[in-house]
């Protein structure tokens, strides 16, 4: 059964918070990022590493739900959480791809 993540981030004038440093997932996990006030964001995975089929991701691609690739390498991925209004306003998170769990 595939588990939903919702990563609640908060931008602020010179921070941004996020309700999880980390999210542990597999392929068949849905993943989004979604705003706790008006402020935008964008996505940037670091290192030509990504779980997605996109390196960056805009405000709109990234509060909208996705599944990492299948073919994601099992692994860390750290990523940037961008401040569209400051791009020096940044949170350094990651994501963890893990081999997914079998239903029997």
């Amino acid at each position: 059964m595939a588990d939903v993540f919702i990563i609640n981030v908060t931008v602020g004038a010179n921070s941004v918070t996020v309700d999880s440093d980390s999210v542990e997932a597999d392929y068949h996990d849905q993943i989004k990022w979604s705003s706790t006030n008006a402020s935008r964001f964008h996505i940037q995975f670091e290192n030509n590493k990504t779980p997605f089929d996109r390196m960056n991701l805009t405000y709109a691609e990234a509060t909208t739900f996705r599944n990492p690739e299948e073919a994601a390498a099992v692994g860390n991925y750290k990523y940037t959480i961008v401040s569209d209004a400051n791009p020096n306003v940044t949170k350094d998170p990651y994501i963890k791809i893990k081999n997914p769990t079998i239903q029997t």
